[in-house]
């Protein structure tokens, strides 16, 4: 339920998250809040990332999140 729960390890930070992440953290984003709301260990945003393009992944999945909710 919580896809950002991992974090922090030596390895990780060989192979960054980068853009196909941030949309999978972006659409995740309501589960990683309840996850970050409830236990220490839950980040909001993927720790390392590879900067602008894990940023507008995050921002792309975050527009799908909220435009899965339009009817229009």
């Amino acid at each position: 339920m919580c896809g950002c729960a991992h974090h922090g390890q030596t390895q990780d930070f060989a192979d960054p998250y980068g853009f196909f992440a941030g949309i999978w953290h972006g659409l995740i984003l309501p589960f990683s809040v309840l996850g970050f709301l409830f236990t220490s260990d839950v980040y909001i945003m993927g720790e390392p990332n590879t900067g602008l393009f894990y940023y507008v992944g995050f921002f792309i999945g975050f527009c799908m999140l909220l435009q899965s909710g339009n009817d229009s």
